[in-house]
């Protein structure tokens, strides 16, 4: 008789954040049905067609394929749908500017900086300098 008290108590609590986790949820732009992508706020029923309509050809790599490819949404739409709980992969809009502002360059595009000893004498830039200032 225990048990099942203790049974029913994780399946109402179990419940509980099932429906929690639905309403607080996010909407990801590459999978949900027009219902969901409409509950988002700024997305009305011509919106939430033009998105299906455009990941139909392809997913949604990113938020950039997604502005570029939805009429209709720029970047301050996109912010606001994002804040809405609209996702692109899983990422809000924003989460990959910030990536790719810190990704590393490739070994080419590096420029490494020189450690400078304030107290030294600075070093002649060329050969040809030197000779031309004696």
């Amino acid at each position: 008789m225990q048990i099942m008290r203790q049974c029913g108590r994780y399946m109402v609590v179990g419940l509980m954040i099932a429906v929690q986790a639905t309403a607080f949820g996010f909407v990801e732009a590459n999978t949900a049905p027009p219902d969901d992508l409409s509950s988002i706020r700024g997305i009305g029923p011509a919106t939430a067609k033009r998105i299906i309509q455009a990941r139909e050809t392809r997913s949604f790599a990113h938020w950039k394929d997604f502005i570029a490819r939805v009429r209709g949404i720029g970047e301050k739409r996109a912010k606001q749908l994002s804040r809405g709980g609209l996702r692109v992969r899983g990422k809000a809009y924003g989460d990959e500017q910030k990536w790719h502002s810190i990704a590393p360059r490739s070994p080419g595009q590096r420029k490494h900086r020189q450690l400078v000893d304030p107290f030294a004498t600075p070093a002649p830039s060329h050969p040809a300098a030197e000779a031309s200032a004696e």
